[in-house]
């Protein structure tokens, strides 16, 4: 039997005990709530995998809500807003909904918000500074000012992880994007000739940023198939086609069976009129793929050139 000799002592422990009450009953809620969010976030997991964003979405959210300090849940609810931003990007050429820029509009936002919440929440971790990049380079081609706001993420991103080539091919990527955005504006009618000029000239600036990024790629991982492919694309929109078709040759090497790189290899040689390469990159592509119709039309074109009437009509067919 414990007894205490003072109102004092009595005070001080009754206050001990109430304490480790709240203390634990804290706790338990704590511990409950971080439950709660880990089971909607494995539902938000399983509806992601079987395509149904909607209901994914909704499962995220709850679990950023219920546990409201954990970056990675508003990472991935980051990620499959950006999900639902290309899915709405595609459709829009077909879409009738009236209203699909300002859904589209709204997607973006809540992306955005989203990234940026697991960025305050854990500032050291690159993946989140990788989504918000991501969501920004998606966006390019659409938001003015976009591009500045996903070169300073990826940027960050390599700065917490600088050894990850893929990151530097992301940021090329997104590079050549915003080179395509600016080519796009230059050739708009009504444009001032020193507007055009303007244009240019940054789109040139940036294609060499892009040459940048991507070779710093190819440094950490020679064999980064991506990297060498969009360094081919560069190159191509750069006029230098001797080193576009060099860098798709390093890629044929690397990745031979890519249907893709045939075909891109075998378009490079028609272009520079090395028709018997090409013709070889376009058989390449139709023995992997004997449906792959855009490689016979090709093979059309060149046994046209070449006078073969015959097997060009069979290749148009």
């Amino acid at each position: 039997k414990i007894e205490f000799k003072t109102p004092w002592l009595s005070f001080v422990s009754s206050m001990a005990i109430l304490f480790l009450i709240s203390l634990s009953i804290f706790f338990g809620y704590f511990i409950e709530e971080r439950a709660r969010a880990a089971v909607y976030f494995k539902k938000g997991v399983e509806f992601l995998s079987r395509g149904d964003i909607t209901s994914s979405l909704a499962e995220l959210e709850k679990a950023a809500l219920t546990d409201s300090n954990n970056d990675r849940y508003f990472r991935s609810l980051a990620q499959v807003r950006l999900t639902e931003i290309q899915n709405t990007i595609s459709q829009a050429s077909s879409s009738k909904d009236p209203n699909i820029q300002t859904k589209f509009q709204n997607q973006i936002s809540a992306a955005i918000a989203s990234a940026q919440q697991a960025v305050q929440l854990n500032r050291l971790d690159s993946q989140n500074w990788r989504v918000l990049a991501s969501i920004y380079e998606n966006i390019i081609p659409f938001i003015q000012g976009s591009e500045r706001f996903a070169f300073d993420a990826y940027n960050k991103t390599a700065e917490y992880d600088p050894k990850n080539p893929s990151i530097y091919a992301s940021l090329g990527r997104a590079e050549l994007i915003f080179a395509d955005r600016l080519g796009f504006l230059a050739n708009q009618p009504g444009q001032a000739k020193e507007n055009i000029q303007a244009l240019k000239q940054a789109q040139k600036t940036v294609y060499e940023q892009a040459v940048s990024s991507l070779t710093k790629a190819i440094e950490l991982k020679p064999d980064f198939t991506d990297a060498h492919f969009l360094l081919a694309q560069t190159y191509i929109r750069q006029g230098n086609m001797p080193e576009a078709i060099r860098r798709v040759e390093a890629s044929k090497i690397l990745s031979p069976f890519d249907i893709g790189i045939a075909f891109q290899l075998g378009v490079l040689y028609y272009q520079n009129n090395q028709l018997d390469n090409a013709e070889s990159e376009f058989l390449r592509a139709v023995s992997l793929n004997p449906n792959y119709s855009n490689a016979h039309y090709f093979l059309g074109l060149i046994y046209s050139r070449e006078k073969n009437k015959s097997r060009a009509v069979e290749e148009f067919e």
